[in-house]
């Protein structure tokens, strides 16, 4: 199908201290069309616009007051170098000393108000250093919750490109056999009429998925082989064979695929669905930190392939990390047809003693289909969040 369009967002802001800005803020986001993965980036740049209207607006705060604090220092400064004579100077800094005598006598007073204001002062000083340590706690946890969230995200989406990296290289060739053949017919004023037939018969076809489905040494399929749609794509190709002179393969040597939407008969055949199990090399922490990651493959009556990733429960306990992707189809597998045009289908030769039957090609052997070959090239990859992990 036809790539979606994805549309940037974008909102800015400018916070500001007593009407004076500290802080611009400008957030750009993607919006892709789809509910699920929308929703992540709008929560993605939540996350960000609380870290930077709060922490970082309040470090800008403290620093422009640091600031203020100072200039209004220099100016004083520069007042007091400007009147000249040091007893204008001395006035000042007794001045100046008046509110922390003040301050210093009240706090040392044995008086009741006193010493209401000294525990009120102390009561919010360690709400205030309360209230720093949480956030700090909040945000170690948010820290180390995204980390492995990216680990996990990164374990699964790696998996699932090898999977359809792997698939993007397969290839689907249906195979079918020609019998040629010539009958002539004797009639009784010793006149002969010959009469040129063909049937073509389906065999197993040939598919082949890089190191996911190899073949034997003499070409024929592997039974063992990990991943291969051949017995379903034989199914489909098998539709090709109909009408007279047509023998498609025996219902034992393919697979029915599911119908989209389902059958109302209650005849819809159950998917067959492919298992895989993907391990990092050499990297026992990662597995024994999130497991391993399965990947379940599936294909559909339009021969999209559907794969599926997720975390093996290991020790994450977070089953509910799926992620998703589809391959689609190119190509369609045709049934080609003899180059001689007087030829006519014909399910067998007839049998008769007026009738001698004269095969053209004694020795049949199997017509590959080449053109065109059916490959898969990745539609789309996104992460599933289930309802569970949601309400959570």
């Amino acid at each position: 199908g036809p790539m979606r369009e994805v549309r940037w967002l974008e909102e800015q802001k400018t916070l500001t201290l007593t009407g004076e800005p500290v802080l611009e803020c400008r957030y750009a986001w993607p919006e892709t069309g789809q509910k699920k993965l929308d929703r992540y980036y709008r929560r993605l740049k939540g996350q960000w616009q609380r870290r930077w209207e709060r922490e970082l607006y309040w470090d800008a705060c403290l620093d422009l007051a640091g600031k203020r604090e100072r200039s209004c220092s220099r100016r004083r400064l520069r007042r007091c170098r400007a009147g000249g004579g040091a007893p204008r100077r001395t006035h000042i800094k007794q001045k100046e000393r008046r509110p922390v005598k003040t301050l210093n006598r009240k706090l040392h007073s044995q008086r009741g108000a006193s010493i209401l204001l000294a525990l009120l002062f102390l009561l919010a000083c360690m709400m205030v250093a309360a209230s720093v340590l949480m956030a700090a706690a909040s945000n170690a946890g948010k820290i180390r919750s995204n980390y492995e969230e990216q680990q996990r995200y990164l374990a699964l989406s790696s998996a699932l490109r090898l999977v359809a990296g792997e698939l993007e290289k397969a290839e689907y060739r249906g195979q079918y056999t020609f019998n040629l053949w010539s009958e002539i017919r004797t009639e009784e004023d010793g006149t002969e009429t010959t009469t040129r037939y063909y049937s073509v018969t389906q065999v197993p076809g040939f598919f082949s998925c890089g190191e996911l489905s190899k073949r034997k040494a003499d070409g024929t399929p592997d039974g063992d082989a990990v991943l291969s749609f051949q017995k379903e794509l034989d199914g489909l190709f098998a539709k090709e064979f109909t009408g007279v002179g047509c023998t498609r393969l025996p219902e034992d040597q393919v697979a029915a695929l599911p119908t989209n939407p389902p059958s109302v008969l209650g005849s819809t055949p159950v998917v067959t669905t492919r298992e895989l199990t993907i391990k990092v090399a050499d990297a026992g922490g990662i597995e024994e930190q999130f497991g391993t990651a399965k990947v379940s493959a599936d294909m559909s009556q339009s021969r999209r392939i559907h794969l599926k990733a997720w975390l093996d429960l290991g020790t994450s306990g977070d089953p509910t990390y799926v992620m998703e992707a589809e391959l689609t189809a190119v190509n369609t597998p045709e049934l080609g047809y003899p180059d001689d045009a007087d030829r006519l289908p014909k399910d067998g030769p007839a049998t008769g003693d007026n009738i001698t039957v004269l095969y053209e090609n004694p020795e049949i052997v199997p017509t590959e289909q080449t053109d065109p070959a059916v490959t898969w090239r990745l539609d789309w990859i996104t992460r599933e969040i289930k309802k569970e992990a949601a309400d959570g």
